[in-house]
């Protein structure tokens, strides 16, 4: 392939990124892989550039992403070089890799993955898959601008996913729930069993686990002689809470935390806990600066788009985006929708495979419509399908609409909303969020997270 150009941090573009997309188009069509050989290979002919810098590992099944984007804040407000990995994006490729909380360039991160396909072919025989491909890129890409600290988001389970070639310092189970059966298990269990295959002998382990998951954890944990806390969601205190973020005060083995987040939501507390408790975790193992201040300030300024995303409509009324994309994701939306909206009306898109029934079952109490649509997704559910599954299920009396455009169906939903408090709910699928996150963007100048800019 063609020479590739300096490989420094870059701000993102706002437009799309073609280069860098061209390639994960092609290697999208290699599907998933779980297992670690080519992803370790890889790393080792470049030098196994993830053995420069200490990593955390959060894995789980719902709330991991919120937890990897606020540890990362908060280390990056003590005043140390981090970089974070997160799946899947919103809207652009280049959200997955950050570095000092700005974006990689196109430019960067399309000759990371040259070199990183150029290496499968030419030494492996083959090409990485898409997933393998960005996390050898990341792992490379923070290497090289001298990395003190990574944060990974775990892509899919654990045991056999691509960040899992890493040691970590700390690894973190945020929750356990039923998501990807197919590659994971049908069980909780099994499922947990998956997620705990991050965790490593003797190396600390956080986790906000109960029931069966825990004790699965818990015996890994004990098999591997790997320290295990659980955080107590009685240590948090609710000063404040609305639409729009908390006040919590967090009680902690260093002492206690006031902390101020834009993260709004019950399900954010106990992912917030964890954060707060891998920093204390990460300063007793030698990041001195990580105290207090650094904790509170990064909580403060940690922005995570998506979850529970308050867009307030300059015509009026506004659009709540959340990328709940499991049952029990669409649980814990409703209990927070309960707490603050009467009623709604809800624009929904799914993908193959997911239980698309629970999930719009749990959010039909407070609902007045339910409009569904297709996510911008090869993966995506047929919405008429879909409604006709809805229309033979049991309790369900709402009101369905189907729409197949996303940027039609908010429209729709928009007009009906109008009739009855202005409020629309945006769920179901990751890509339909960032999809419609997008949309309001090009209408109503909502920020986006593919604008973020570098900060070096």
């Amino acid at each position: 392939m063609s020479g590739s150009p300096e490989l420094t941090l870059g701000q993102a573009a706002e437009g799309p990124a073609p280069d860098s997309e061209r390639i994960l188009a092609e290697l999208e069509r290699f599907g998933i892989k779980l297992g670690l050989e080519t992803t370790r290979e890889l790393l080792a002919k470049l030098g196994n550039p993830q053995c420069n810098y200490p990593v955390v590992l959060v894995s789980g099944t719902n709330g991991k992403g919120s937890t990897a984007a606020l540890i990362d804040s908060m280390i990056r407000a003590a005043g140390y070089r981090c970089g974070l990995f997160v799946s899947p994006h919103l809207e652009s490729p280049l959200e997955r890799l950050s570095f000092n909380g700005g974006l990689i360039s196109d430019a960067a991160l399309a000759a990371l993955l040259e070199r990183t396909v150029d290496v499968g072919r030419s030494h492996l025989g083959h090409s990485p898959s898409y997933f393998e491909a960005l996390c050898v890129a990341a792992l490379d890409w923070f290497d090289r601008n001298n990395a003190e600290v990574a944060v990974l988001e775990v892509g899919l389970g654990g045991r056999l996913d691509a960040t899992n070639v890493c040691d970590p310092v700390l690894s973190i189970v945020t929750s356990v729930g039923l998501d990807h059966q197919q590659q994971l298990g049908e069980t909780l269990a099994e499922i947990a069993s998956e997620k705990a295959g991050i965790l490593r002998s003797g190396r600390p382990v956080l986790t906000a686990c109960g029931g069966v998951a825990l004790e699965v954890i818990r015996s890994h944990a004990v098999q591997l002689g790997a320290p295990l806390e659980v955080v107590d969601p009685d240590d948090v205190n609710v000063v404040e809470e609305g639409l729009r973020g908390q006040v919590l005060e967090i009680r902690a083995p260093a002492g206690p935390y006031r902390l101020s987040v834009e993260l709004a939501g019950e399900h954010q507390r106990e992912n917030i806990q964890l954060a707060v408790r891998a920093c204390e975790i990460l300063a007793d193992q030698g990041f001195d600066q990580l105290g207090r201040s650094a904790v509170e300030a990064g909580a403060s300024t940690c922005r995570w788009p998506g979850r529970c995303e308050l867009v307030e409509l300059p015509t009026g009324g506004s659009v709540l985006l959340d990328v709940a994309h499991n049952t029990d994701g669409a649980r814990v939306l409703a209990r927070f929708l309960s707490r603050h909206y009467s009623s709604y009306v809800l624009v929904f898109g799914a993908l193959e495979g997911k239980n698309s029934t629970g999930m719009v079952e749990a959010l039909t109490a407070d609902a007045v419509h339910v409009v569904l649509t297709r996510p911008p997704s090869t993966r995506a559910r047929a919405p008429v399908e879909l409604k006709s599954v809805l229309h033979r299920a049991e309790g369900l009396a709402v009101e369905l609409a189907v729409v197949e455009s996303p940027s039609r169906a908010l429209d729709y939903a928009l007009d009906q909303a109008a009739s009855w408090n202005g409020r629309t709910v945006v769920c179901g699928s990751l890509y339909l969020v960032g999809e419609l996150r997008r949309v309001l963007s090009e209408r109503f100048g909502v920020p986006t997270s593919a604008t973020v800019s570098t900060s070096d």
